[in-house]
């Protein structure tokens, strides 16, 4: 590999590469941040973004691991948080809906159950013959 491209690896290329400090590439030594919190005002709004270097970090795995202590839970709780502008946990009651019943005769289930057990299998496999046919004559 070429001096000019050491430690950098072409589009589709798995080798492995040598991810080494260089102050010619204009690599700084420092504490570098895995998590940023950002904030914009549009149209007298505020937008909350958080960039997490851990694509995973809220996932099931990561939340209940234990070999290891790790605070995911802690740090997810206070993301929520800082979204919910410190009203956490969020409220999610929400009203009684108005369609929470189903009128449905005998005589309709029954009419359902011919049309989805009968008639629809039928008419797809008459139109899979057909299909078949045609391309056969083909």
């Amino acid at each position: 590999m070429p001096a000019e491209h050491a430690g950098k690896a072409a589009p589709g290329d798995n080798r492995p590469v040598d991810l080494s400090f260089s102050a010619a590439d204009g690599d700084i030594r420092g504490t570098l941040a895995v998590a940023l919190s950002l904030t914009r005002h549009t149209n007298d709004k505020e937008q909350r973004i958080v960039v997490v270097g851990d694509a995973d970090f809220l996932s099931n795995a990561e939340l209940s691991r234990t070999n290891l202590n790790s605070c995911n839970f802690d740090f997810a709780t206070s993301v929520f948080g800082w979204f919910s502008y410190g009203k956490f946990p969020i409220d999610i009651v929400r009203p009684e809906p108005k369609d929470n019943r189903v009128s449905v005769s005998d005589q309709g289930i029954t009419m359902m159950k011919i049309f989805f057990m009968g008639i629809l299998p039928a008419l797809a496999a008459v139109m899979g013959s057909i299909l078949l046919l045609r391309r056969r004559r083909k």
